[in-house]
């Protein structure tokens, strides 16, 4: 039995442990990660946490620590414990899985498998953030490939898909006949998250706005690629355009 071997089997690590430490399990970094995170304990301890993800699964898991041999065991059973999991499993593991998963670490380095569960929520909370930021569905009302002046006379609808602010996707769809307040109910089926519209009644923005879209209303006929674009990059130029004309103000759209 090595020296290094004897010391932490003395000093109350498990098998499993002792062989995570001495083969450095995922000791490491990931080039371009989707999660990463950096923590430093209060013992002084810092544990950095590298994620790759697809499809909300952990796929690859690597780690760096600056620390005591708990820190290094802590982080190798985490990183893997959680490859090949989703990230919402991942997101519920706590330091006695950790500890579970190693047997047996000396009880005053019990802290260092908190450390490494901190540090990994930390990495899935900023991947978080950063999903909620990289997409939108808009939804553009279109006549002859252009907005439509008037929303309830579209011919199509564009729905156009935006990831980390570029245009991933435009398709077009034809809506059901027009009735009033059941555009709004369609286009949410889409994962719509707001609309770019010319003419359009207030009575039809609150219904988009209870789907939870946003309605940008008074936008210039252009095509959609270019309303997403001046969207994307703030340069949307907007005139309060309703559409409320009196012999179809119980509605609340114009009908011509």
């Amino acid at each position: 039995m090595s020296e290094i071997r004897n010391l932490l089997k003395t000093s109350g690590y498990s098998d499993r442990a002792i062989e995570y430490y001495e083969n450095h399990v995922n000791v490491g970094s990931i080039e371009n990660p989707d999660a990463h995170a950096i923590f430093t304990g209060p013992c002084g301890d810092t544990i950095e946490i590298f994620l790759k993800i697809t499809s909300d699964i952990i796929t690859d898991a690597k780690f760096q620590a600056i620390g005591c041999a708990g820190s290094f065991t802590s982080g190798s059973a985490l990183t893997k414990m959680i490859t090949g999991k989703t990230v919402k499993d991942c997101e519920k593991l706590d330091e006695n899985d950790v500890l579970n998963h190693l047997s047996k670490i000396p009880e005053q380095k019990v802290h260092c498998a908190r450390l490494t569960v901190l540090t990994l929520k930390k990495a899935i909370e900023q991947f978080k953030k950063k999903g909620v930021k990289m997409k939108k569905i808009i939804a553009i009302p279109l006549e002859n490939r252009v907005l439509c002046a008037h929303f309830g006379h579209c011919q199509t609808f564009a729905i156009v898909i935006v990831e980390n602010n570029l245009i991933t996707e435009v398709k077009e769809v034809t809506p059901p006949e027009h009735v009033p307040g059941l555009y709004p109910k369609w286009v949410a089926e889409f994962g719509v998250t707001d609309v770019i519209a010319g003419g359009m009644g207030q009575q039809a923005i609150m219904l988009f706005n209870q789907q939870k879209i946003n309605a940008f209303v008074g936008a210039p006929i252009k095509s959609a690629k270019e309303l997403v674009t001046d969207f994307l990059t703030n340069k949307l130029s907007l005139s309060a355009n309703y559409c409320n004309h009196n012999e179809h103000s119980e509605h609340g759209n114009c009908e011509h």
